[in-house]
């Protein structure tokens, strides 16, 4: 699943950046696996750790900590391996950063409305066997 998001995240973004500046398309093709590689690499980065959510014994901002603590780094280590995240600093470095953990809570976002949906749905339904019971 987290690959899965990887490669949607990247496909979208090359198109946008495709749509906007023909001649990034040169400098692209010559990495593409290496950033496709990338792009799974931060998706299953974000996924794999989502298995904190199950662990009853953590609180809730603990979760998310981990879990997305877990997803930026490896998001910012591998963005700093493809080029993604220029060393130099600067605005262009703060843009990089900040569209990163934007995506990053847009997707968790999604995900937390999935979250509370299905915890609703769980307590209806334990409130009707109880009232059976």
């Amino acid at each position: 699943m987290g690959m899965a998001w990887g490669c949607l995240i990247f496909t979208l973004l090359s198109i946008i950046n495709f749509s906007l500046d023909g001649s990034y398309i040169s400098g692209f093709a010559a990495n593409y696996v290496k950033y496709s590689i990338v792009a799974m690499v931060i998706g299953v980065g974000f996924t794999l750790p989502s298995v904190v959510y199950y662990r009853e014994d953590l609180s809730m901002p603990l979760k998310v900590l981990v879990h997305m603590g877990t997803g930026m780094t490896v998001y910012i280590l591998t963005g700093l391996y493809a080029g993604w995240i220029s060393i130099s600093g600067g605005m262009d470095t703060l843009i990089t950063l900040l569209t990163g953990i934007c995506i990053a809570f847009v997707i968790f976002g999604i995900w937390f409305g999935f979250y509370l949906y299905y915890r609703k749905e769980a307590l209806k339904i334990n409130k009707q066997i109880k009232k059976r019971n």
